[in-house]
């Protein structure tokens, strides 16, 4: 359950962090090596901010 203070981010906030297109961020979510997503309507998903800044965090610097 998302509480008040959780913040979103959309895909293009996403792929523009990482740098990753939207068929990579499906792979790694799907494999659970990347920021699973978070279904908010029929068409529209998010991903919480504070598990995307922790997962780049763990990632090696390219």
């Amino acid at each position: 359950m998302l509480s008040a203070q959780t913040e979103l981010i959309d895909r293009r906030e996403l792929e523009a962090r990482t740098g990753a297109s939207l068929s990579t961020l499906k792979r790694w979510a799907r494999l659970g090596i990347g920021p699973r997503p978070i279904k908010v309507g029929p068409r529209m998903v998010r991903y919480r901010r504070d598990e995307v800044d922790a997962w780049l965090a763990g990632r090696p610097a390219a």
